[in-house]
């Protein structure tokens, strides 16, 4: 099956949050599809993603892997709170 992304890691530097996490097992031409909670989305090949934000926000995101068009199981979603 398609894996799934587990223990996501947030941490905030300043007005970015950076996420992060450990590759479950990708082959060759899988892809991460990144997915904040305001419905905007990434695809991509890297184990991190940074959001820009300003002080107060919360942001959360979820992550699947995409596989020959074929997209798993969510990862739980996980939020940073950036402090005002």
């Amino acid at each position: 099956g398609i894996p799934v992304v587990r223990d996501i890691e947030a941490s905030v530097s300043g007005a970015s949050v950076e996420f992060r996490w450990a590759d479950p097992g990708l082959d060759a031409g899988d892809r991460y599809q990144v997915r904040t909670r305001d419905g905007a989305e990434s695809i991509q090949t890297q184990t991190t993603f940074v959001v820009d934000t300003t002080p107060g926000d919360t942001v959360c995101i979820t992550v699947r892997v995409n596989r020959q068009g074929s997209t798993g199981d969510a990862s739980a979603e996980k939020c940073a709170e950036v402090p005002e």
